[in-house]
């Protein structure tokens, strides 16, 4: 498995919001939508309380975790 490296930004983000450090790596290896657009990556998953978690991410080198998002809106980002 690859080390994560977390941004002050997404430590920052993920308090504010509740999620787990756990939340966000299941999220980027269990993504339900993944998109890869060069080096930025954004993974979608849905967290136990229903709404959809999402991971923006870069894999040079390492996986760091940009920030992360937390939103009840599962339909606008989720083709489920």
């Amino acid at each position: 498995m690859k080390r994560i490296h977390f941004t002050q930004h997404a430590i920052q983000r993920m308090k504010e919001r509740g999620i787990t450090s756990s939340e966000v790596i299941s999220t980027i290896d269990a993504s339900l939508q993944t998109t890869y657009n060069r080096n930025v990556c954004i993974a979608k998953g849905l967290r136990t309380n229903g709404h959809v978690l999402i991971v923006v991410f870069s894999t040079l080198g390492r996986i760091k975790v940009i920030t992360v998002i937390d939103t009840s809106k599962v339909k606008k980002y989720l083709d489920l």
